[in-house]
């Protein structure tokens, strides 16, 4: 099934006896078991305020005290997914830039062109993946209320020419960015100094406490986690906003019969 169908589908209702062009959307409460419901968007943080954003983060602060294991295997799902993202539109790049030298004089598509001189001027990077993926990006359609997409089915609508490649300047998403680097430099130094201060006692056969083994465990899923998320941004609250070519339904229709995203 094709993933940008299932991002709409708790939204869009589409009657079996009729086209998609007459697609029916429904508003209010929906249910999430077969989809992305309403109480999994109230979930999200996306334009409430202050006090959602630190709701939000105390969830996490919480969760990663009782599993800080979890922590850093959370951390490479995502990281992984931001390097999958990073080399599909470096591939992209590449292979529209390929067609167009390739061609004959006369047959190169002006979109390609246009599109292979857009990348090059303003590249895809995995921060720009990172902020897709944590709901940076929302899609503007003429006949759907706006939802936000995540880096791979940007970079399907992007390839399927639905959406123009967005040039997003890294400054933009940088200004966005809550991180405090003197916040994690410090943090940084605290883990190395503990870390330095517990290896020198175990080469002087000192006893460590549970207590401080732990918290060399905690250090480590910390470091793991830091370097995996380098490159994201942090407390994004206020999404760009992309214009989609087509309407939601006409893309609907032309994903119909496909594999999947790519």
């Amino acid at each position: 099934m094709n993933q940008l169908a299932n991002v709409s589908s708790a939204n869009a209702t589409i009657s079996a006896n009729t086209t998609l062009t007459t697609a029916t959307f429904v508003h209010g409460w929906v249910s999430s078991p077969n989809g992305r419901g309403t109480l999994d968007i109230v979930q999200t943080p996306q334009n409430d305020g202050w006090l959602a954003m630190q709701l939000y983060k105390t969830k996490w602060v919480l969760f990663t005290l009782y599993f800080p294991e979890l922590m850093p295997m959370i951390a490479a799902e995502q990281a992984i997914s931001s390097a999958q993202s990073f080399e599909d539109f470096d591939f992209l790049r590449k292979a529209l830039y390929k067609r167009s030298r390739q061609a004959p004089p006369g047959c190169v598509q002006k979109a390609d062109s246009e599109a292979a001189a857009a990348m090059h001027r303003s590249p895809w990077t995995r921060r720009h993946s990172f902020f897709a993926d944590m709901g940076g990006l929302r899609l503007r359609f003429s006949d759907h209320p706006d939802f936000p997409v995540n880096s791979h089915q940007l970079f399907w609508l992007v390839k399927n020419g639905h959406l123009d490649y967005p040039q997003l300047d890294p400054k933009d998403i940088e200004d966005k960015n809550k991180a405090d680097i003197f916040a994690r430099i410090a943090t940084l130094l605290q883990i190395a100094w503990f870390t330095i201060q517990n290896l020198a006692r175990a080469i002087q056969h000192q006893a460590l406490t549970t207590f401080e083994l732990v918290t060399l465990a905690f250090a480590f899923c910390t470091l793991l986690s830091f370097w995996l998320w380098r490159a994201k941004p942090a407390d994004v609250t206020e999404p760009m906003t992309l214009d989609c070519r087509n309407p939601l339904a006409t893309i609907i229709q032309k994903s119909r019969g496909s594999v999947g995203m790519y």
